[in-house]
């Protein structure tokens, strides 16, 4: 008995001995693990070309740096209030006239008179078939580089429509998405209610709606964005047959507004009197960059004298923000 007792509690000890060796090993892989991870993970934070996006769409590419990336929140501009002002400017304008401005920094109206009215959109029209078929190449359903009309590109085609509101191209692109079709996407898709564009017809609230969703581009990108701003900002005069001489796209709200520190992003659309010196349709919506501010500005007009109305009215709008 005694010695089956000496040989069990010998047995015992080994076990207990085996028992803290695999403890032992056990903590010692445990520490390894994590020592190992934290240093990939520290790595990886340092040199895998991630980009955060900060709160005010800010990129910050985390191979540039080791410092914590800090979210900034934007202080707004002061408030604008242009209703005044543009109360004023309709009343003395020649013929029949619309305002409406709109702050995307506020996402509210501050100027708003006859803006429902409905007017002939001229070349506004654009806008529309031209964000649906960036749209269309974003996804993949159209691709850029396919030839549309006259030898140009649907890419070529898309540029040219808004800058130099090339009429051959805003058709084929309108006629490519079927004009109806277009109808039934702009009210049921982007909730745009009071647009006919297979009748050419809106007026300010629904333009000013449309530049709106260009600013928030859901449908592209911003490298997509970015390409459609140029479009709106560099547009140099062109002797294309339709006017006499060059056609100044930007001798309206542009040549008004644009300034130190102003930047017009801007589509224009007119109808010039067969008959006499006055604009059967004077139409410029735009966008207006002044410091801090980020404004959307339509200005819808038929039967006008003179495009220099609308030239004072932009004049009138940076002597306001510059104030």
């Amino acid at each position: 008995m005694q010695i089956q007792y000496a040989y069990g509690g010998g047995r015992t000890k080994r076990t207990r001995r085996r028992q803290h060796g695999f403890l032992g090993l056990g903590i010692i892989i445990l520490v390894v693990a994590m020592v190992i991870g934290f240093v990939v993970l520290l790595s990886e934070s340092k040199g895998d070309g991630s980009v955060v996006l900060t709160s005010n769409d800010i990129e910050k590419d985390l191979t540039t740096t080791s410092e914590p990336v800090e979210t900034e929140v934007r202080k707004l501009p002061p408030k604008l209030d242009f209703q005044e002002l543009a109360e004023q400017w309709v009343k003395t304008a020649s013929g029949r006239s619309s305002v409406y401005i709109y702050d995307l920094d506020y996402d509210m109206s501050i100027a708003a008179v006859n803006e429902n009215t409905s007017y002939s959109t001229a070349s506004l029209y654009k806008l529309f078939p031209v964000y649906e078929g960036y749209k269309r190449v974003y996804d993949g359903t159209w691709k850029a580089t396919d030839t549309l009309v006259a030898g140009r590109t649907i890419g070529e085609c898309l540029d040219a429509a808004i800058r130099s509101s090339d009429s051959t191209c805003g058709e084929a692109l309108w006629n490519k998405i079927n004009r109806y079709e277009l109808d039934k996407i702009i009210k049921d898709e982007w909730e745009i209610t009071n647009s006919r564009i297979s009748s050419l017809t809106s007026n300010p609230v629904d333009i000013a709606k449309m530049l709106k969703r260009y600013w928030f581009h859901p449908d592209f990108d911003s490298e997509t964005l970015l390409t459609i701003m140029d479009s709106m900002l560099n547009q140099p005069p062109v002797n294309n047959g339709l006017c006499d001489g060059p056609c100044v796209w930007r001798q309206g709200l542009p040549a008004g507004l644009s300034g130190d520190n102003v930047l017009v992003y801007d589509k224009v659309g007119w109808e010039h009197s067969a008959t006499s010196a006055s604009w059967n349709l004077y139409h410029d919506a735009a966008f207006v960059v002044s410091g801090d501010h980020h404004l959307i500005v339509v200005v819808m007009t038929a039967d006008i004298n003179s495009f220099n109305e609308i030239a004072n009215f932009g004049t009138q709008l940076r002597e306001a923000l510059q104030n």
